[in-house]
């Protein structure tokens, strides 16, 4: 056992909160401008009005743009957004095999996510990860029908720190339970002490625990504590994966929390929020106005109502022989300011991936610049797939796949472990199958090009292995494995072709 002391423990809590801290005056306005409602950076009591600083309301509508994006083109509901295969270590005559032993495992495991709270999870995840770092906790759960329980956790409560290459091997987090689910929340719990008579005589009192998973290397295994009071360890467990799935948008050597482009929005979400506001007072001045009022006795300010329809009394409205009722001068112009609100807008869904297809507002676009616009859409999010298969898509289908060993749900000799080598993973969704479907056109255009210097098609049977690239098109669109044939099927159509061949060549001879 190479569990950490208490006091080690503590102290490295205490530092990875000393880091999160510098963090929280940047997170906190960003959250304060696009997600008040979420905003946990601030305090706030329950049904407080989170909105009074919020102007416009840009900033949260490109956000819930952005997560209804990811959501949609990279975890779809409902759907198998990706498939493990074999991979380059498993040799070419045992691929078929393996990839549809796998194809049924990919079945179950989406089986088991579809079922559960995943696709809630996930969206609140996506929130975060807008800002630069999403969190969710996957831990096994008592109820045998959802095997598994999707926590999607917000940053505010997490301190992290960085291991070897910057990944993270520790993971601590200020937990509020109250006493009366302490044992639903943790079955394996062992309280003792106060702890106990809480329980007992408080069951409403809510209690503060640290939560904290760390790698122990020498173990090689993650250890999963619930420490009260910084005293006393009332869980423990270890587990083969990461029960945390810690995702980053982006990262900048020597920081622990990513920055997404919620963060690189907002220079642009303050300038129209200041804008808006200033917008909203020159507009009051613009209706309203200022006026002057001679102190000349007879006028009395207290009663001056200035609304439609208002009467105001006065002496005289001109000379001696003036009209006897005459509109009060507006003064001002109703034409607000233009800060440029639109350039703003256009500019903040660009950076947060909201501007796939043009505003209903200007001149008409063309159906090339609205495909051309999509394609744009795959270009802004390349740098962030790579991040976002590495440390959430492939963690995420680890974790299910070990809960599911451990329940004895998927038995596979030695277990699964998604390691690149011998086993991989093939993502099916959009945004992902556009990609795919760009190597296809790579190659049918290949084929097209030898076609027209050879229309003969030697030189394009001489250049592809057709059989080979038949099975690679197949499976970079997703086709599914078990509607390949095998090399045994394949080696019996081709006798079955030879054959018939021959019987053709031998018509003639008997004719």
């Amino acid at each position: 056992m190479t569990q950490l002391s208490l006091q080690k423990l503590n102290k490295r809590v205490s530092d990875a909160e000393g880091i999160q801290m510098q963090y929280k005056a940047l997170f906190e306005s960003a959250y304060e401008l696009a997600l008040p409602q979420r905003n946990l950076w601030t305090t706030y009591s329950q049904g407080s009005n989170k909105m009074q600083n919020i102007y416009d309301s840009s900033g949260i509508s490109a956000l819930n743009g952005f997560v209804n994006r990811m959501q949609s083109s990279l975890t779809p509901s409902f759907t198998k957004w990706a498939e493990l295969t074999a991979g380059p270590a498993i040799g070419p005559d045992s691929q078929n095999e393996a990839n549809k032993v796998l194809e049924v495992i990919t079945d179950i495991i989406f089986a088991t996510i579809n079922s559960s709270n995943f696709p809630v999870a996930v969206g609140e995840m996506y929130y975060d990860l807008a800002v630069g770092t999403g969190a969710m906790l996957i831990l096994e759960s008592e109820d045998d029908d959802k095997p598994i329980d999707f926590i999607s956790v917000p940053t505010s409560e997490l301190a992290l720190d960085e291991g070897k290459n910057g990944s993270i091997n520790g993971i601590f987090r200020k937990h509020r339970v109250a006493a009366r689910g302490i044992f639903e929340t943790w079955p394996d719990v062992k309280p003792s002490g106060d702890l106990l008579d809480i329980i007992k005589d408080s069951p409403e009192k809510e209690v503060e625990f640290n939560e904290v998973t760390y790698w122990d290397p020498k173990d090689k295994t993650w250890r999963y504590e619930i420490i009260y009071n910084k005293e006393s360890r009332i869980v423990e467990r270890e587990f083969e994966s990461n029960p945390w799935v810690i995702v980053r948008w982006s990262k900048i050597a020597g920081e622990v929390f990513g920055r997404g482009p919620l963060l690189q929005a907002l220079p642009d979400l303050k300038m129209l929020n200041k804008g808006k506001e200033l917008a909203i007072r020159s507009a009051q001045l613009n209706i309203f106005g200022v006026y002057t009022v001679a102190d000349d006795g007879i006028t009395n300010v207290n009663t001056i109502k200035i609304q439609p329809n208002a009467m105001i009394p006065v002496a005289r409205n001109a000379g001696p022989n003036g009209p006897s009722i005459a509109p009060l001068p507006r003064t001002g112009d109703l034409n607000a300011q233009n800060f440029m609100f639109d350039e703003l807008k256009l500019q903040i869904n660009k950076l947060m991936l909201n501007d796939s297809l043009p505003s209903d507002a200007g001149p008409v676009r063309s159906a090339t610049e609205i495909v051309e616009r999509m394609k744009q859409l795959q270009v802004d999010t390349g740098a962030a797939f790579g991040r976002l298969i590495f440390e959430f898509v492939q963690p995420v289908l680890q974790r299910v796949i070990q809960i599911l060993e451990n329940k004895n749900i998927i038995t596979f000799g030695g277990g699964i472990k998604i390691d690149n080598i011998n086993v991989t993973t093939q993502i099916l969704s959009p945004i992902a199958k556009s990609e795919a479907l760009e190597e296809v056109n790579s190659i049918v255009q290949a084929d097209q090009i030898l076609k027209g210097i050879d229309p003969t098609g030697q030189l394009t049977q001489l250049t592809f292995n057709t059989e080979t690239l038949a099975v690679l098109v197949a499976n970079k669109l997703g086709v599914s494995p078990s509607a390949i044939r095998t090399e045994e099927e394949k080696d019996g159509i081709k006798q079955q072709f030879a054959q018939a061949a021959a019987a053709q060549a031998e018509a003639p001879t008997q004719q």
